[in-house]
């Protein structure tokens, strides 16, 4: 169901970004609507549905609130989300 859902906010993001520049084309437009429901999916997922799995002391502890001014500058790039996200549910389970 979520699928379907965020296939036509693409679509949606897509038509607004065609109708305000009407001179991008393909690959332009695909890649710019592709950030925006990145940005979304991220917000969902961090906002959303990690504080719920996880809980707010684990959210606290590996620092994965979101903030409400600025970014995060601290992920270093040797390190996979996947794996930290990994290691917070293992932490959780026990």
């Amino acid at each position: 169901m979520i699928h379907i859902v965020l296939i036509r906010y693409h679509n949606h993001v897509e038509e607004g970004l065609h109708r305000l520049n009407g001179n991008w084309e393909g690959e332009q437009l695909f890649q710019e609507t592709r950030r925006i429901m990145v940005a979304a999916l991220q917000h969902i997922t961090f906002n959303e549905w990690l504080p719920l799995l996880l809980g707010p002391t684990i959210i606290r502890k590996y620092e994965l609130d979101l903030s409400l001014v600025g970014y995060y500058k601290g992920m270093s790039v040797s390190v996979s989300v996947f794996v930290c996200v990994y290691l917070c549910l293992c932490e959780r389970m026990f």
